[in-house]
């Protein structure tokens, strides 16, 4: 077996492992759901992959990242058995698919999500300690904003964006409609010292 050959079965190898790592995490956070200290109640979500539903594991997008997550699973199985089979016939060009579709699976068949928890937060299936969250801002969303138009009734919801460096670049958006719930999400972050940060025409600031 060639060096090539060896390179791109341990990476399909990985990529196998990041896929299964990723679907064990989705449904562990669709399990301690019912956890949540917000929301408790059906409420008018968005995040940057779309309309956050109660998790549960009858939920559309739930069904389509497991039978996803299984059916690249088994294609990747294939490929591998295959390496071994015939290891003298594969290159990248003919693996790049065997690359791509995990990829692809892990970062387009996502399971819209926010939950806030007792020990951190989950954000279209991504958890964040508290620790890690660096703080938090609320704007409207007007004309000129990223999420202008993105989504039905858009300029109606609140962006609340947290923070996760010091540099502010690292962030994520949740868009969400009600006021009394964005004084909600408001009054939780603060309790978990989470800082609210300030716009001015030159800059963020911690107020």
């Amino acid at each position: 077996m060639t060096s090539q050959i060896v390179i791109i079965f341990v990476l399909v190898i990985l990529l196998l492992i990041w896929v299964l790592v990723k679907y064990r995490s989705t449904q562990q956070m669709i399990r301690i759901s019912d956890e949540a200290i917000y929301p408790t109640q059906e409420t008018e979500i968005v995040t940057d992959k779309g309309k956050v539903e109660k998790l549960s594991f009858h939920l559309k997008s739930w069904k389509t990242k497991r039978w996803m997550t299984i059916g690249t699973s088994l294609f990747m199985i294939i490929f591998l058995s295959l390496t071994i089979i015939f290891n003298e016939t594969m290159t990248w060009s003919s693996s790049l698919i065997f690359i791509y579709l995990p990829l692809m699976t892990i970062n387009l068949f996502v399971v819209p999500s926010f939950l806030i928890l007792s020990k951190g937060i989950y954000v279209d299936e991504h958890y964040y300690d508290w620790k890690y969250i660096k703080g938090f801002s609320v704007s409207r969303i007007g004309i000129g904003h990223h999420a202008y138009g993105m989504f039905d009734h858009a300029a109606n919801h609140k962006d609340i964006k947290l923070f996760f460096d010091k540099t502010l670049k690292h962030h994520r958006s949740i868009y969400i409609r009600n006021d009394a719930d964005v004084e909600e999400v408001r009054q939780l972050l603060a309790k978990y010292e989470v800082s609210e940060l300030e716009n001015d025409a030159n800059r963020i600031q911690v107020k």
